[in-house]
């Protein structure tokens, strides 16, 4: 229960093979690091607060970046780097 918890409380969702961010965190964090297991590959996740007006969000998953707000998870045995942008306006801890 405790990964799961940590991974929930930040805005972070796990459905099936599929993470989804929605990052919710203190103001006062600027940039949070993760490292998430799944199966054998490792997903290294870095979510930083933007000042933007709006809900803007990008998500880069090695380098790359998604048209959606999440991760399709595989097991290829390789290290993932996950980066989410998420505008200060999601934040629900003003």
């Amino acid at each position: 229960r405790g990964a799961k918890v940590v991974v929930n409380d930040a805005g972070l969702n796990l459905r099936g093979d599929k993470l989804f961010f929605a990052p919710c965190w203190p103001s006062h964090w600027s940039i949070f690091k993760l490292h998430y297991r799944f199966q054998q590959t490792m997903f290294h996740i870095t979510v930083e607060q933007i000042e933007v007006a709006g809900a803007t969000s990008e998500v880069r998953l090695d380098g790359l970046a998604l048209s959606d707000a999440w991760v399709s998870l595989c097991n290829d045995l390789v290290d993932h780097h996950v980066r989410v942008r998420a505008g200060r306006s999601v934040n629900a801890f003003n």
